[in-house]
């Protein structure tokens, strides 16, 4: 079933919550300065109210999930881990990881919290419109 963008009321969904990563355990992302380009279009507003362009916490955890156990299995076979240096590139390379499993969102619509993982997010369609701007590569070509 395909949740609408809104409600009768007007109102829009709203992430609530992420599985995050602890970023000591993401020694294999080797990402440049964030950029608009580099970015997927992911902002933050400052507390000053100025746009930032920042990588979104969600491709961030997509990819650092993915690349840890891609790098669990790489050392066990004795070859060199994999260093990610562009998220775009990344993402266009693993549309499907099997990390979309492993990561939990939380979506406050029509005054219920609807839980699942990116996984069944994303193959269902639901909340398309949220969740691309909340993770642009990530939800890109869903």
């Amino acid at each position: 079933m395909k949740a609408q963008e809104k409600d009768r009321h007007g109102t829009r969904p709203i992430l609530l919550s992420v599985t995050q990563v602890d970023m000591r355990l993401t020694s294999s992302l080797c990402l440049p300065p964030p950029t608009e380009r580099n970015t997927g279009g992911y902002k933050i507003i400052s507390t000053t109210k100025r746009v930032i362009p920042a990588y979104s916490p969600i491709d961030i955890t997509v990819c650092a999930l993915q690349t840890i156990n891609d790098n669990y299995l790489l050392a066990r076979l004795g070859k060199e881990p994999k260093i990610i240096t562009n998220l775009e590139q990344w993402h266009r390379k693993n549309k499907l990881p099997s990390s979309l499993n492993d990561v939990m969102i939380h979506i406050l619509c029509n005054h219920v919290v609807v839980t699942g993982t990116l996984s069944k997010f994303k193959m269902s369609g639901s909340f398309k419109q949220l969740l691309t701007r909340n993770a642009p590569f990530t939800f890109r070509h869903c």
